[in-house]
C-alpha cells in the first residue's frame, strides 16, 4: 500500500518532526525560487499555486491519511497537522502582506485572502481526487491557478 510509510510516521515523534521539516524545507525551496524569480507578479502566483497543487499531488496519500483518520490520530500527529497547516497558512500570510505592501496584490485581509486561496486550491484538489477527475465542472487546474492569480491582482478580462 502506498498509505503504508505514513501510517508508520504517526508512531514515533522523530519520523513526526523528519516530515515537517521536509515539508518546510520544501516550501521554503519552493518560494525562493518562485519570488522575484519573473518580475510579474501574476505569472509568478499562477507558478506559485500550480506548484501548491503539485505538492498535494505528492502528498496525496499523506493528506487522505490525515484527512481519513482524524479520531484515531495520536497528539503528535495532531501538532504535525497544525504545523503544517497554521504554520503554512501563516507564513503565506506574511508573504501575502509582503505583496499588499508592496502593491502587487489587492490591499485586503492578508489572512483572509490566503484562507481564500488555500481554500480554493485544496479544494480543487480534493475534488478532483475523490471524484477522480482531471477538471471539476469543466475547470481545470490552470483555469483555477490563472483565475485566482486575477482576482489577487486585480486583473480583467478584456
Amino acid at each position: 500500500s502506498t498509505l503504508f510509510p505514513y501510517t508508520t510516521l504517526f508512531r514515533s515523534p522523530y519520523s513526526i518532526a523528519r516530515e515537517t521539516e521536509s515539508n518546510h524545507r520544501r516550501y521554503e525551496t519552493h518560494q525562493a525560487i518562485i519570488r522575484g524569480s519573473m518580475g510579474n507578479t501574476r505569472a509568478e502566483l499562477i507558478l506559485n499555486f500550480r506548484m501548491s497543487l503539485l505538492l498535494f499531488e505528492q502528498m496525496g496519500d499523506f493528506i487522505q491519511i490525515l484527512i481519513r483518520e482524524e479520531d484515531r490520530l495520536t497528539h503528535d500527529a495532531r501538532q504535525l497537522r497544525e504545523i503544517m497547516i497554521d504554520g503554512s497558512w501563516n507564513r503565506q500570510a506574511s508573504e501575502m502582506e509582503q505583496r499588499i505592501q508592496a502593491g502587487e496584490v489587492v490591499d485586503l485581509d492578508a489572512q483572509a485572502l490566503t484562507g481564500i486561496v488555500n481554500s480554493a486550491l485544496i479544494g480543487h484538489f480534493l475534488t478532483k481526487r475523490y471524484f477522480h477527475v482531471s477538471a471539476v465542472a469543466g475547470v481545470d487546474d490552470e483555469r483555477i491557478v490563472m483565475t485566482l492569480a486575477d482576482l489577487l491582482t486585480g486583473a480583467r478580462k478584456s
